[in-house]
């Protein structure tokens, strides 16, 4: 019975030891790769919000401190305009992870932007979207497919769309850019200062 409890008390403080030092590791199972799934799946909601012209559920999908009070409002001011002047539809082509350092987090996006009605054809590449319009938003890229980056906030235990943070460019192909590879293989890359840039 003394060998049993011994040997159950010496397997014990080896699993003790082997999930101190590796634990993390395979409890965490690719943080990057969840974190993408997260962020992706809340900008696909944030795209949905616009093609159904739906304010507050844009505004569920977006963190609290992304913009001045007034800034917010000058956005919601727009998104309202937007929707009056404007059918869209939205697509998420591509999506990748760039960097990762809580509560922050940065991804290399594809985005399509079509007229509502004509949302099942292909984009035309360098087709400027303003040119479909008879009012063009500040809040819609110039360019039907485009890639920029995009920030995201981990807040109340959820990610929310944040702020653009590179001028958004036509895009050459469906697929993302070639440099657009994450840095961050075990989620823990520096996070940069960047500009914000807005869809003007």
């Amino acid at each position: 019975m003394k060998i049993v409890q011994f040997v159950l008390g010496m397997v014990g403080i080896a699993l003790i030891v082997f999930f101190t030092l590796f634990g993390q590791t395979l409890l965490a199972a690719d943080p990057v790769q969840k974190i993408e799934m997260k962020c992706r799946a809340i900008l696909e909601q944030n795209f949905a919000a616009v093609a159904a012209e739906d304010l507050k559920a844009l505004r569920r999908t977006s963190a609290k401190d992304a913009g001045t009070k007034q800034q917010q409002e000058e956005f919601c001011e727009e998104a309202k305009q937007m929707f009056a002047d404007t059918d869209v539809y939205m697509r998420l082509v591509d999506f990748q992870i760039l960097r990762v350092q809580m509560p922050m987090a940065e991804a290399m996006v594809l985005q399509l932007t079509l007229p509502a009605d004509e949302k099942d054809r292909e984009p035309v590449l360098h087709q400027k979207l303003g040119l479909n319009f008879r009012h063009h938003s500040a809040l819609l890229p110039e360019y039907e497919l485009v890639s920029y980056k995009q920030l995201f906030k981990y807040e109340a235990g959820k990610w929310k769309v944040h702020l653009v943070s590179s001028v958004p460019v036509a895009a050459e192909a469906n697929k993302l850019p070639e440099q657009a590879q994450p840095n961050c293989p075990n989620g823990n890359c520096s996070f940069p200062r960047v500009k914000t840039a807005a869809f003007r």
